[in-house]
């Protein structure tokens, strides 16, 4: 009996779209417990600075993520590398990127949780579409990284 192996980018694709959609999920959860008043915020005095901090975390995240995931992206389509190699750093630089969004998203989303305010749903909305935009495609790995159609194809 053979078993059939999913193609490594099929399988990024996939951990980007759970993430994602974990996301979206905890957001439109908080979202509903607080409508519907099933929850009240319990943390309204500290809106400011949340506000503040959500802000600062959020830019500075995104920022030095997009840097430090452009670099990666420059030092893999300048090596002299297996394509294996490759995308295996493509996957990681992408992990790190999501993870760098990930985190004031999540942030935006408690502080929302904790104050009732939707400015925090609405940064956390422009986080999710860049975080959205950063997925991974086949045109990405021929632009970004250098690959062939040869070489993605032969991706195990």
């Amino acid at each position: 009996m053979e078993t059939k192996t999913i193609h490594p980018l099929k399988s990024l694709q996939m951990l980007h779209r759970i993430m994602l959609l974990m996301q979206v999920a905890f957001v439109i959860i908080m979202i509903g417990l607080i409508a519907s008043g099933l929850q009240k915020p319990s943390a309204k005095d500290l809106n400011s600075i949340l506000q503040l901090i959500a802000i600062a975390l959020g830019g500075a995240c995104y920022f030095t993520g997009t840097n430090i995931y452009k670099k990666k992206l420059n030092a893999i389509k300048e090596a002299n590398i297996p394509a294996a190699e490759k995308f295996s750093r493509y996957r990681s630089a992408s992990i790190m990127l999501w993870a760098m969004l990930e985190g004031p998203t999540l942030f935006c989303i408690i502080s929302f949780f904790l104050t009732g305010n939707y400015a925090f749903i609405t940064l956390a909305a422009v986080l999710l579409f860049f975080f959205f935009i950063f997925g991974p495609n086949r045109q990405k790995l021929f632009l970004f990284i250098g690959l062939s159609e040869e070489e993605t194809d032969g991706l195990k």
